[in-house]
């Protein structure tokens, strides 16, 4: 998840380091909200009903998990478990 707009200043000073932490410590201005993150595994995303343009807005649910292993990635994905795979790896 990518914040792209200027951040509420005051919220992120009331939560410190534990800003970005949790979905009780994110703010949203997107099409999807935070409805459930298990840090490093998996995280839930529902659709904004406050979001300005929510009828263009087509899914409903985005279901996450986080495949820390490329190849696990790859494979996942190849055997259509999976609709697609951010793949971040070190390259030298």
């Amino acid at each position: 998840m990518n914040i792209i707009y200027p951040q509420n200043e005051e919220f992120v000073a009331k939560m410190r380091e534990s800003y970005g932490t949790s979905k009780d410590t994110t703010l949203y201005n997107g099409p999807f909200v935070l409805t459930m993150w298990k840090t490093k595994d998996k995280f839930t995303m529902e659709k904004n009903l406050n979001y300005l343009d929510q009828k263009e807005v087509n899914l409903a649910i985005i279901n996450a998990k986080v495949v820390k292993d490329v190849q696990v990635g790859v494979s996942l994905f190849e055997h259509c478990q999976q609709r697609n795979s951010y793949l971040h790896c070190k390259c030298n």
